[in-house]
């Protein structure tokens, strides 16, 4: 098989997993931690993006169809589909509510019962990808090239511009509101100070991402753990994309620092190449999981 994809969202469970919405198909992809598919599970429309809702449960939502669904994490049942007037992209949980990119300019407040709470006007129109953290929101647009963050009534707190930062896609928050955003055509990993004052670019195409599509994070007690899904190899489960052994990772990216707290660590073997990187000084850990997929039509 030969199935060309287009990834455009992936969380990470509590058990280490990582689902993958592929917006080519109608389905969802579950891989172990060590880059093990394990399978393609049939939804309900085109998925673009997922959140994680609690260790049982996750948010999927279908722009195509003006939906979302809350399903099982396990059994992937669905517990509660949600209707929209418009069409629904990005998606994020925090505190029992969903945050919802809603027509490219507006962000929907539901609690998990679908109850609309509150509508959000934002100062952008070309918006998908959102996440919250605490007391924050944060969301990228793709036309202007900005990172954005607002309090959770909407009010925006800072605007960041970067000519670094081309096409801006998935981003994800620390536990310090420091917030990490891929670019897409300027093929990088960017992450921006809590204020927006400062940025620091983390990873660039030499280090071998060429077409960045998403960052997800997963607080621990050493760091941050940061998947970037690219659209490298054409079929997941190609001999291209077979996980490599822990010896054939490049050595530019072998742990440096605190080893003896990383080998303790989950293993988590790449699809196709593993790279570590410091992603602030002093600050966290980064494990790259890089070649996923290249878009196009079977």
């Amino acid at each position: 098989m030969n199935a060309k994809m287009h990834i455009t969202g992936c969380v990470m469970l509590s058990n280490g997993n990582l689902i993958i919405a592929n917006y080519e198909k109608k389905y969802l992809i579950e891989y172990s931690y060590t880059g093990k598919h394990i399978r393609d599970i049939p939804v309900s429309g085109t998925p673009c993006c997922i959140a994680v809702i609690d260790p049982n449960r996750i948010v999927v939502t279908y722009p195509t169809s003006k939906f979302l669904e809350i399903m099982n994490n396990t059994t992937f049942q669905v517990e509660k589909r949600i209707g929209f007037q418009k069409t629904c992209l990005g998606v994020s949980h925090e505190n029992g509510r969903l945050y919802v990119v809603c027509g490219h300019a507006t962000i929907q407040v539901l609690d998990l019962s679908g109850r609309n709470l509150e509508t959000l006007i934002i100062t952008s129109n070309s918006v998908m990808n959102i996440t919250t953290s605490r007391d924050r929101i944060f969301y990228t647009d793709y036309t202007s090239n900005k990172g954005h963050c607002c309090l959770m009534n909407g009010e925006e707190l800072w605007q960041f511009e970067s000519k670094n930062i081309r096409y801006p896609y998935g981003a994800a928050v620390d536990n310090s509101d420091n917030v990490y955003v891929v670019g897409s055509n300027s093929k990088n990993l960017t992450m921006i100070q809590h204020d927006g004052k400062d940025s620091k670019t983390l990873l660039t195409e030499s280090d071998g991402l060429v077409n960045p599509k998403n960052v997800a994070e997963e607080g621990s007690d050493i760091g941050v753990l940061q998947i970037l899904l690219e659209d490298e190899c054409e079929d997941l489960r190609s001999e291209d994309c077979v996980p490599k052994e822990k010896d054939e990772v490049d050595s530019r990216f072998r742990p440096v620092e605190n080893d003896e707290v990383a080998a303790q660590s989950k293993p988590y073997i790449p699809v196709n190449t593993i790279k570590k990187a410091n992603l602030a000084k002093n600050m966290y850990n980064s494990w790259r999981l890089g070649a996923m997929l290249n878009a196009g039509e079977e």
